[in-house]
């Protein structure tokens, strides 16, 4: 993540990245702290949102039964080609159907908030 830096030399606001590069220079000391401050939480956000990425593509992207183990619990098993509805559970399980050759997590449902409740 790039740093960036406000200073304020002699009344003239000044941004700069982390290399010292000149970003901006503002006639205001609360825009520039503001700049930085959301630049700061610009690339916290890119970060958050990069990490749900690759948890979405995790979740999205058929695993080869090699790579099941009993840990992984109950998934979503596949043939490839799809052809037919997944079956839920695992290898282990007495009713499995063993043709299946891949696999994704089971999708973690959302909790919602206390307030939010239907009753």
């Amino acid at each position: 993540m790039s740093k960036w830096k406000y200073t304020n030399n002699d009344g003239k606001h000044i941004i700069n990245n982390e290399r010292g590069v000149l970003i901006a220079m503002v006639c205001d000391e609360d825009i520039a702290i503001r700049i930085v401050a959301e630049r700061q939480e610009n690339e916290r956000l890119r970060k958050d949102l990069e990490e749900v990425q690759t948890a979405y593509n995790n979740l999205q992207t058929p695993k080869p039964i090699d790579e099941w183990h009993e840990d992984d619990g109950y998934v979503l098993w596949f043939q490839i080609p799809v052809w037919e509805p997944p079956y839920c559970g695992t290898p282990l399980d007495s009713d499995w159907p063993g043709y299946h050759t891949h696999w994704t997590p089971l999708p973690a449902l959302r909790q919602e908030e206390e307030g939010n409740q239907n009753e």
